[in-house]
């Protein structure tokens, strides 16, 4: 009979470098009896098997682990976290994948449970973040939400008289974000500034994207009108919907922030795990998934190339399409739903700069289509400059998952001096370019449906399986999606 080869892994953080070390020890198996078959299957039986090690997988796997359950947790990357890694370079740089600060949540005990660790004097504690936005050749830095008062002053006052009258005549059920974004905003808002910014980070026309799409990249709400006005404006519900503070200090409330003072982001994933591991979870990174089994509606294992893992139920919060093709529930979708949904690419260019940045800003977005970088998270406004004197900056870019066109550290440079962020004369002294495949949704009206109709299609068909994060397709931002988590199991 052939052997089975079962892999465990034992997580150890590596305290140098805020790096895990996937260790793996292999036991093999070689049955020779029904008794030693069922032994193997033992040691591989989970109450709860997660699959997608990001922060959604992360979350559900704590909390299950301290409700006594055992847990597996299963990716097929060869390190955890997702978006919330740390990229090291030999030499000891630390980027991160993306702007991440933390925030906590405004519960006790989960905030507890999640920022317990950084609340000690390694982390920085932020009452609020400095962020700002990039619109019309203008670095706005007193908030990251689009200013309104760049505009020509024809058009401003334009755009202000039309989105008091949109929201006095409010309308509901809308089909297409053009529809939503001109009825709520009106037409001078959404031609000059929203309707270029969205375009540019979906690449799609908002006439094909999907309502409420805009709040994927904090476009809820526009600056406009005197300070003193904003707030008595805001007093009034339709306009507090669409009409943000002048400040990004205004209207935080008392929710703290975090980033380490050295290293990265990482290191709270590291945190995390620690405490799934202690708590008996067992991690398998690297892990492919090759199949599944079903018995009555109910998945019974995953067969992987770690061997066969047998549970009571399935947590899935990756891309839906792999478990429909791992179960064949693929077979049973129309064929308009019977794809992968269309997910753009995303691009990290990390640079290290000979010069300080000319703003003191944390991070900023940038929404002009003339640049093709969308967000810059500036570590040396929250870190301090590294020993050698440089600065260091992850920029975040998008593409068609189809496109061939590379993203140059150079040019992304030249794009920052032109957005005044350094100065003129900055060069680098490091630079790194990750290209992250299918990572961010394209919203359109046709992938809403097509989404629909496959989260449907598991959740009529598989009984013992729930879905969170990336899987449920609705909820991206992370706080958002670990309060779905929290909800649903507690």
């Amino acid at each position: 009979m052939p052997f089975t080869a079962v892999f465990s892994l034992t997580y150890q953080p590596n305290d140098k470098s805020n790096q895990c070390l996937n260790v793996f020890t292999t036991e093999i198996f070689t049955p020779t009896s029904g008794e030693q078959d069922e032994e193997t299957a033992m040691s591989t039986q989970y109450d709860e098997i997660i699959v997608g090690a990001g922060i959604a997988g992360i979350v559900a796997g704590l909390l299950h682990v301290r409700q006594g359950k055992k847990v597996a947790l299963v990716d097929s990357a060869e390190s955890a976290g997702g978006l919330m890694r740390t990229y090291i370079t030999p030499e000891g740089k630390h980027f991160d994948y993306g702007t991440h600060l933390l925030s906590e949540l405004g519960i006790a005990d989960l905030d507890k449970l999640l920022f317990e660790c950084v609340r000690n004097d390694s982390w920085h504690e932020f009452d609020y973040l400095k962020s700002g936005h990039f619109i019309h050749k203008t670095l706005c830095e007193r908030s990251p939400v689009v200013d309104a008062t760049i505009l020509k002053e024809a058009d401003y006052l334009r755009a202000m008289v039309e989105l008091v009258e949109a929201t006095a005549n409010p309308r509901d059920g809308y089909d297409t974000l053009s529809q939503q974004l001109t009825k709520c905003f009106g037409d001078t808002l959404y031609q000059e500034l929203l309707k270029p910014a969205v375009e540019k980070l979906f690449f799609a026309s908002a006439d094909d994207l999907a309502t409420n799409s805009h709040l994927l990249y904090g476009l809820a709400r526009v600056q406009g009108f005197s300070e003193q006005t904003t707030r008595i404006l805001k007093q009034l519900p339709k306009l507090n919907d669409v009409l943000a503070f002048h400040s990004h200090k205004e209207g935080n409330g008392a929710i703290k922030r975090y980033y380490p003072k050295q290293g990265g982001i990482g290191q709270w994933v590291d945190h995390l795990l620690s405490q799934f591991c202690e708590h008996g979870g067992k991690l398998y990174l690297n892990c492919k998934i090759t199949g599944m089994s079903v018995h009555e509606q109910k998945v019974t294992s995953l067969h992987t190339d770690a061997g066969e893992l047998y549970c009571q139920k399935l947590t899935w919060t990756i891309a839906p399409f792999m478990l429909l093709q791992s179960t064949n529930l693929h077979a049973l979708l129309p064929e308009f739903a019977a794809n992968q949904l269309n997910f753009l690419d995303s691009w990290l260019v990390h640079l290290e700069v000979d010069r300080a940045p000319l703003t003191s800003l944390h991070y900023y977005n940038n929404f002009d289509p003339q640049y093709a970088h969308f967000r810059s998270t500036l570590y040396s406004n929250m870190q301090g400059e590294t020993e050698n004197g440089a600065h260091r900056v992850t920029v975040e870019a998008f593409s068609k998952h189809a496109d061939t066109t590379q993203i140059s550290a150079t040019d992304i440079l030249q794009e920052l001096i032109d957005c005044g962020v350094f100065p003129q004369e900055s060069q680098l002294t490091y630079h790194h370019v990750d290209r992250i495949s299918r990572s961010f949704p394209v919203p359109t009206v046709a992938f809403r449906q097509q989404q629909q109709v496959q989260v449907n299609c598991i959740r009529e068909n598989l009984k013992n399986v729930s879905l969170y994060g990336k899987a449920r397709g609705d909820i991206f931002f992370m706080n958002d999606v670990i309060l779905d988590i929290y909800q649903s199991l507690t």
